[in-house]
């Protein structure tokens, strides 16, 4: 942060608008709040930046849009992390896909759900986009992202894991109306 940048600081529960005057080696942030300097531990600071507000046109109530508010200039709005995006989460679903037949080669016996879709680094997809592949599929795909003995290309192996999968949720549901 720079000098001239606007914080904000934890004070009795509730975040008070701040400037920075010195960050310490210790972790210690100095600041200038109500017009005193005062020190604060670094998790009690928080950087807030301007955030631009777009101008509205206000409108007549008779308007077909309805009537609309004038706001233009900037507004200060603190940073702050997103949350983890939910990933649903199903064991009994897993346990029903580990029952199936490999989705590629057919063999019965001992499968795994291998999970397919958007994910990144500690972002697992859904458990309702896996499949029953074998120990030996399972492992090729990991590896190369394409199936065993097959010409499809990443792309085209994505797709139909996706088929793979929507097929596999609607066996469950067929399933569960038989009962």
């Amino acid at each position: 942060m720079n000098d001239d940048e606007a914080i904000q600081v934890k004070r009795s529960g509730k975040w008070v608008d701040a400037t920075l005057v010195e960050r310490q080696p210790s972790g210690r942030v100095i600041v200038r709040v109500d017009g005193k300097r005062r020190g604060f531990d670094a998790c009690d600071v928080r950087e807030v930046r301007a955030a631009r507000v777009p101008t509205v046109r206000a409108v007549e109530p008779d308007d077909e849009e309805g009537p609309m508010v004038r706001s233009a200039g900037m507004v200060r709005t603190p940073i702050v992390e997103l949350p983890k995006p939910h990933t649903p989460r199903s064991t009994s679903h897993l346990a029903f896909v580990r029952t199936r037949a490999c989705a590629w080669c057919g063999v019965k016996g001992r499968t795994e759900a291998s999970h397919h879709g958007i994910h990144g680094t500690g972002i697992k997809a859904s458990d309702y986009r896996a499949i029953a592949l074998c120990v030996e599929c399972h492992r090729h795909h990991g590896d190369h992202f394409t199936l065993p003995k097959s010409a499809m290309n990443p792309d085209q192996t994505r797709e139909w894991f996706k088929d793979r999968a929507l097929d596999v949720c609607a066996d469950r549901l067929e399933e569960g109306r038989k009962r």
